[in-house]
């Protein structure tokens, strides 16, 4: 191949792009690059259904079985672990569930477990990295009172009477 046969291939894509851009423009590049503007939102509409409660004795037995578990939990860790974020866990979430229960009580049945749940939380800010062993024993000692007191007093039969109705 010659020289002039090189430069006449060259020519050739620059002589097409020149045309597409004369007969086309700038115009309809611009419009392809540029952003739309949003249509508006179609309408929405809501379709509201009665579904029925969960039964109050389903979520009670559930929640009374959580506080217990996270409670036995906590217990363990304070004998085995020194690991304090895992005690603090265990009592978070026991004083979590405890709050879920009380929201199926009347004012009755939360004044009665009001107490359990300020002691809870007193246990829960008294673990801090780095308790004595003497601490932890006594935090130990607590928390297995306060499932005593827990599983004696808020039975279902007893809490039954201050649901919700």
């Amino acid at each position: 191949m010659s020289y002039r046969h090189e430069k006449r291939y060259c020519f050739k894509p620059v002589v097409v792009f020149l045309a597409f851009m004369m007969f086309c423009g700038c115009y309809p590049l611009r419009k392809k690059f540029t952003r739309k503007k949003k249509t508006s939102q179609e309408t929405v509409y809501v379709d509201f259904k009665e579904y029925s409660q969960a039964p109050v004795i389903e979520l009670y037995n559930d929640y009374y079985l959580f506080i217990n578990g996270w409670l036995d939990e906590s217990i363990v860790d304070l004998r085995n672990s020194r690991n304090y974020k895992r005690q603090k866990r265990a009592l978070g979430q026991a004083l979590y569930n405890m709050e879920l229960l009380t929201s199926l009580f009347s004012d009755k049945g939360k004044a009665k477990i009001e107490p359990l749940r300020k002691e809870l939380e007193s246990l829960k800010e008294e673990i801090t990295p780095g308790l004595t062993q003497v601490e932890a024993n006594t935090i130990l000692r607590r928390t297995e009172l306060l499932k005593l007191r827990f599983n004696k007093g808020f039975t279902y039969s007893k809490a039954l009477e201050w649901m919700k109705k």
